[in-house]
């Protein structure tokens, strides 16, 4: 039996970032999924949990707060079943 995925990754814009990334994924069910944001040294700068739905969802994630620079977003699921990491320019 094939696992199913869980959420499929879609977009991160606009790239390079002013001061809010949208992070946009469609979701096979309801589920928590943890956002984390990374700075090139690999410190981690900030983490949410959010509760999103089956279907379209998208997620605003605030970088006005940044230095200009380069990041990484790592997305993954409570279920385990889903790990994405998405480099971003801040500017």
């Amino acid at each position: 039996i094939e696992n199913e995925q869980i959420i499929n990754f879609s977009s991160l814009y606009p790239n390079p970032v002013k001061d809010v990334a949208v992070l946009e994924f469609n979701s096979s069910k309801n589920t928590n999924i943890s956002i984390a944001i990374y700075d090139i040294f690999g410190r981690q700068l900030s983490t949410s949990s959010i509760r999103i739905s089956i279907g379209n969802n998208k997620i605003n994630l605030e970088t006005s707060k940044l230095a200009n620079g380069y990041y990484l977003v790592n997305a993954s699921c409570d279920e385990g079943e889903f790990k994405k990491t998405i480099q971003f320019t801040k500017q």
